[in-house]
């Protein structure tokens, strides 16, 4: 992404409207990992349950 500041900033951006990728950019990944996390949430309290039952109980007999 540095590259890409970079080329930015050689095609005439102000350091503000780098300041506002930077930001809209940032804002994205953190949305898209909440979204993530959700979704594995989910998912793992929903398929997983019993598998973790089960590691429980073979951690208890060693």
């Amino acid at each position: 992404d540095l590259q890409e500041t970079m080329t930015a900033v050689n095609q005439g951006m102000s350091v503000e409207e780098i300041k506002q990728v930077v930001a809209q950019r940032v804002a994205n990944a953190i949305e898209a990992i909440a979204i993530y996390e959700t979704k594995r949430r989910r998912g793992s309290f929903q398929v997983n349950e019993p598998d973790r039952m089960t590691r429980r109980r073979g951690s208890r007999e060693c």
